[in-house]
């Protein structure tokens, strides 16, 4: 149930800004204010990807970090420090970002 209102929430802030950090924090927020009493809490990741400048911008709230295969054969944990939602209302809005080039691959999983 919680998972499906943070999505909805995601998705009308994500329609309303283009920043991820922004979009993150205003969702963990509102689900804050929502579930702040219950102790419920859920892990996001979301990311934008630009093809016109290949960057991927990514925010994870506790959630497992994406793998980046780089064309190369390297592989890299995407990880990020967020904390999940529905723990403080507050969070920090800090995303981060990497360029891909033709050969790489992101995996998400869960």
């Amino acid at each position: 149930f919680y998972s499906l209102g943070v999505r909805s929430m995601l998705r009308t802030y994500a329609k309303e800004f283009e920043d991820v950090g922004t979009v993150m924090a205003k969702t963990n927020a509102l689900f804050y204010r929502d579930t702040g009493d219950t102790g419920m809490f859920v892990t996001v990741l979301m990311s934008y990807y630009n093809y016109r400048t290949k960057e991927l911008t990514y925010f994870s709230c506790g959630h497992n970090p994406p793998l980046w295969r780089r064309s190369n054969g390297e592989i890299i944990s995407l990880n990020h420090l967020g904390m999940a939602m529905g723990l403080t209302e507050k969070m920090e809005a800090t995303t981060r970002k990497i360029t891909l080039e033709a050969g790489d691959l992101i995996v998400f999983y869960t």
